[in-house]
């Protein structure tokens, strides 16, 4: 975490704490002890965050061999077409699951 998130978040909480609690109703200790809480669980939630974007950038980062193509023989558009049988092997082994609608 930088110096700028960790500044940002003790500045969120201290208004959060003006917010909720009253100063002559809660002692100076309430609030480190609350601040210390308060951290240890956005930590928690960051961790859970950095693991959920290392998961998306593994599976962003796979690649799929796409079958032979071919050309339709009366066709003068130029596309490429492939046999939807072998697509569907083709990402089927690479890992991602595949549904009909």
């Amino acid at each position: 975490m930088t110096d700028i998130t960790e500044l940002a978040q003790r500045e969120k909480f201290e208004a959060w704490f003006k917010s909720s609690f009253h100063p002559d109703k809660t002692g100076p200790y309430i609030k480190d002890q609350l601040y210390f809480a308060w951290k240890a669980a956005g930590a928690e939630l960051v961790e859970a965050l950095e693991k959920t974007q290392h998961r998306i950038t593994e599976l962003e980062s796979r690649t799929v061999k796409l079958p032979e193509s071919f050309k339709l023989a009366k066709s003068s558009s130029g596309l490429m077409y492939y046999f939807a049988d072998e697509v569907d092997a083709a990402i089927i082994a690479a890992g991602i699951k595949v549904e009909d609608e």
